[in-house]
């Protein structure tokens, strides 16, 4: 179809001309399939399942942790250039997506949320970034683990080894949280719950700990769901949860601190004028002088 329409386009009397179209677009052609007409073989480093929803159900149903590295073309960075050209690109570091599962996502594109949303989902805050998650989307490790910092690097940048050791000690801890998820002991509950708070799972922790209160609602259940609702930024929970803690445990070691987080927990949480903001601090500062004036 090029050649004839380059034959077309071109008069009868330019037969040279026509010979010189003809062998440019065989180059082109060569260089877009391979001199043999086939396509050019896959890039031997790391296989990429692009975007962040189809790299999850990867995971999940290689039921493996995955590498999750963000990246932003737009503009480009040098570091994404370093990565590609040290680690993913090279043959070796293929281990990576064979053994596990290796998500790329792209700021911009149309699979990948905003910054405002992905940035606290995955704990990053700057391009690129890494991380490593599971099929439910927990995120195991973050960029603030030394070995995807490269602070174990004397180079300063994660090596293939150190991203090999971080999934390694992730497929473990999946392994070591199952086992919690599978006991009906208390304390494994517990230490669940905070290890999914750990991963930025909130509602399944606050599920867990909300049954635990259920079944003994002792102050450390109690303080715990306190903890989760704070963390997951639900002040109303966890002012309804330190109310109930004061009430059921009076008389407990760390009463007084939880009258004191009590007393200033709507300072948590950004007013909507200085008016505001003026009317909650002086609540909190009555309340706080009312506990002094009650210790003293």
């Amino acid at each position: 179809m090029l050649r004839r329409a380059l034959a077309l386009a071109m008069p009868a009397r330019s037969a040279l001309a026509r010979r010189l179209l003809l062998t440019a677009a065989g180059v082109v052609g060569a260089l877009a399939t391979g001199c043999d007409g086939r396509p050019p073989p896959p890039s031997p480093g790391v296989q990429w399942v692009d975007g962040l929803t189809d790299g999850l159900a990867a995971a999940a149903a290689k039921d493996t942790p995955a590498l999750v590295y963000v990246r932003q073309l737009d503009p480009p960075s040098s570091t994404d250039a370093t990565l590609a050209r040290d680690i993913f690109d090279r043959a070796e570091s293929r281990v990576l997506s064979d053994r596990h599962v290796a998500i790329r996502v792209t700021m911009g594109d149309a699979d990948t949320p905003p910054l405002a949303e992905l940035g606290p989902r995955l704990a990053i805050r700057e391009f690129p970034a890494l991380a490593i998650v599971n099929g439910r989307g927990h995120v195991i490790a973050t960029a603030a683990e030394p070995a995807l910092t490269g602070e174990l690097s004397p180079t300063g940048k994660p090596t293939l080894d150190d991203l090999l050791e971080t999934l390694e000690w992730a497929t473990a801890n999946e392994a070591a949280v199952a086992a919690l998820a599978a006991s009906e002991q208390p304390a494994d509950r517990l230490r669940l719950a905070r290890e999914l708070l750990r991963r930025r799972a909130g509602a399944e922790a606050l599920a867990v700990l909300r049954d635990l209160v259920a079944a003994e609602p002792s102050s450390v259940h109690l303080e715990a769901l306190a903890d989760a609702h704070a963390a997951t930024g639900d002040v109303a929970g966890e002012r309804r949860t330190l109310e109930r803690l004061v009430a059921g445990h009076p008389d407990a070691d760390a009463a007084m601190s939880w009258r004191v987080r009590l007393a200033t927990v709507d300072l948590q949480t950004p007013a909507q004028s200085r008016d505001e903001w003026h009317a909650r601090l002086e609540t909190a500062i009555a309340a706080l002088r009312a506990l002094r004036d009650e210790v003293c």
